[in-house]
């Protein structure tokens, strides 16, 4: 009996953690234009990602907006701009854009990415630390209930 709940909740988990391929939800925002896109981004509106444009000379750059239709991800980025400051930049990307090409195209505009992650879930790039909170909440949640059960 307890075997069948416990599978039944890691169901439910792994159920939770698919996302659709189409579309993708991520926070796309500069912190230059809305400061909340560094210390409250949940406060905004998520982007789902689709419809944006490439640029014709094929160069990638965070916060870019992409014509394209295949599988997207979240980027975050710390950048640092012409007059040294740091700002955050949190956007939408084609699967196939690296934090490596966004670097090297970035230093060709005379900015630099300080940091810069991907991620491919919905509204992963708010923070590292919401997904990491909701598998330790089910965890835990799990461990409850098949102690309660012995």
């Amino acid at each position: 009996m307890i075997f069948f709940k416990v599978k039944y909740l890691l169901i439910v988990v792994l159920l939770y953690s698919i996302h659709s391929v189409s579309s993708i939800k991520c926070y796309a925002c500069r912190e230059i234009d809305d400061l909340r896109c560094a210390t409250n981004v949940t406060a905004l509106t998520a982007t789902d990602c689709h419809g944006f444009y490439i640029p014709p000379d094929g160069h990638a750059y965070l916060h870019q907006h992409y014509n394209y239709t295949g599988k997207w991800k979240c980027i975050k980025g710390l950048i640092r701009n012409y007059g040294n400051v740091i700002t955050t930049e949190r956007s939408c990307v084609p699967e196939s854009i690296t934090c490596d090409i966004l670097i090297k195209n970035h230093s060709e505009k005379n900015t630099e990415i300080k940091y810069c992650s991907t991620c491919d879930t919905d509204y992963c790039n708010s923070s590292n630390l919401k997904s990491v909170t909701f598998y330790i909440l089910a965890l835990s949640f799990m461990a409850v209930i098949v102690y309660r059960n012995n």
